[in-house]
């Protein structure tokens, strides 16, 4: 009679945890390694050449739009430690599904926005004209540079003649800054903050990053459609804990942008299902509404383009279907721009005067090769800084995945084709991880599946290493590098 064979021994319970967590944190070194040769590399060179790409040159932490802190955190750092460490702790009851949607929204987002003010307040506060202004509220009062400069001129000619001028050069000219280089969609959104609740920078700012706040439920509900439930729970906590959609949220419109891109990407999930021709339609208005506050939403729509075509071409939806989804967006879109034509405002001419204005001021990229291939791989490596170590190598593993099992996702697809487009196509002069931050929180959808595989492998211990090793690259951030925005 043979012996019963000796039953498997358990695999020790740390052993998986120590597996998981350390290829991270083994892969985010390496990145890190990588990242800061690149900025000795380009230190280096803009320091022989004197050469400046952009608004990058050797006088910045190259390639990056902003400079070594001069002041170490002060005592208002502990707020920021407060929301970052009750983040990381309650991540597994967050994610775990036990809390019904709503409620986990409902905890989500005032969660965000304590993340975002306290990260905010990080810098302390600040004098200006004799008012103390949290620093992260500055820039609000910068009238030559934002918006809320001409917030006057909309209440003196109205919203329909404002926007009727806004292309004429003796007007053009006299804009802030920012208002040049965006169509007139965010100076006549402060413009309605300021009517309603009253001006100051203060109100600008708080209601600013409250309107932003959307992006949480517009996260969630794209990552549902796209993922499910588990997947779009984590891509909402990897978006409060990456550096760029936070610092950037509380010091500029980059927030309220990336709330139209949000929600394009949603209705576009929602629409694949067959006969959602109004979701179609719906996606359509939300990218005309963007293409009005920001001319980067332009290269949404030529991603949620190319994420049709991709599913087209790889069979997973009917031709049929992605023509119907295809010229429903078209027709939203074409709805979405009448009445702005209407006012008379001409897009066209603005958008000339733009790029007119940015060479001036910035130069082009095509003044070399050398100068070419710079400012794409500047453009690249700000917009990975921005992302994070984490969230970076979390995306990269998500696009190895998709590789190995040869499988296409169509959505994966898009946003890498998106970020090749707009790298190389000499619009942007750096400062991408601001100006592409609204590609974040898409990321992060990628990135969630992962983070799922490594919560599932690695158990709550996980998660929260995960997500503690991304708040501590976030205060880091803000703690150590000032930046104008």
């Amino acid at each position: 009679m043979t012996a019963a064979a000796a039953p498997a021994e358990p695999r020790p319970e740390g052993s998986s945890f120590r597996r998981a967590v350390g290829r991270l944190v083994l892969h985010c070194a390496v990145l890190a390694l990588l990242l800061y040769a690149y900025h000795r590399v380009l230190e280096g060179w803009l320091e022989r050449t004197g050469t400046r790409l952009g608004i990058v040159s050797s006088r910045l932490v190259a390639p990056l739009h902003a400079a070594p802190e001069a002041t170490p955190p002060g005592p208002w750092a502990l707020g920021a430690v407060a929301a970052l460490v009750l983040v990381v702790a309650a991540a597994p009851r967050l994610v775990d599904g036990r809390l019904s949607p709503g409620r986990f929204l409902a905890l989500a987002a005032p969660l965000f926005l304590a993340v975002a003010w306290s990260v905010g307040l990080i810098d302390g506060w600040q004098y200006v004209d004799d008012r103390l202004l949290p620093t992260c509220v500055v820039p609000f009062t910068h009238d030559h540079l934002e918006y809320v400069g001409d917030v006057p001129e909309v209440e003196r000619l109205g919203v329909a003649e404002f926007a009727r001028r806004y292309s004429k050069p003796n007007f053009y000219d006299r804009l802030s800054l920012h208002s040049r280089s965006h169509p007139p969609g965010p100076v006549v959104f402060q413009w309605a903050i300021w009517k309603v609740f009253g001006g100051g920078a203060g109100v600008a700012a708080l209601l600013t990053v409250g309107f932003a706040t959307l992006m949480v439920p517009l996260l969630y509900l794209a990552g549902r459609a796209l993922y499910g439930d588990g997947p779009a729970r984590l891509a909402v906590l990897l978006a409060m804990t990456t550096p760029s959609v936070v610092m950037y949220t509380v010091t500029s419109m980059e927030g309220v942008y990336a709330c139209f891109v949000l929600a394009a990407v949603a209705l576009h999930a929602r629409a694949r299902r067959a006969g959602a021709h109004a979701f179609a339609v719906a996606e359509g208005l939300a990218l005309a509404v963007g293409t009005m506050m920001t001319y980067a939403v332009v290269f949404v729509a030529g991603m949620l383009g190319l994420w049709l075509l991709a599913e087209g071409v790889s069979r997973q939806r009917a031709w049929r279907e992605v023509v119907g989804q295809g010229l429903g967006a078209a027709a939203g879109f074409a709805l979405g721009w009448v009445p702005p034509l209407l006012l008379g405002y001409r897009p066209v001419a603005t958008l000339r005067a733009t790029f007119a204005m940015n060479t001036e001021l910035l130069g082009s990229a095509h003044e070399s090769l050398a100068r070419y291939a710079a400012t794409v791989s500047v453009n690249l490596a700000d917009f990975a800084f921005g992302l994070g170590l984490v969230l970076a190598v979390l995306w990269s593993w998500s696009l190895a995945r998709a590789v190995r099992r040869r499988a296409v996702d169509a959505f994966a697809v898009a946003t890498l084709g998106a970020i090749v487009v707009m790298a190389t196509v000499s619009v942007y002069h750096g400062e991408t991880a601001r100006a592409w931050m609204f590609m974040a929180p898409l990321l992060a959808l990628l990135a969630a599946r992962e983070a799922q595989a490594l919560g599932e492998t690695a158990g709550p211990r996980g998660l929260r290493a995960l997500l503690g090793l991304a708040a501590v690259q976030l205060f880091a951030a803000e703690a150590l590098l000032s930046t104008p925005w």
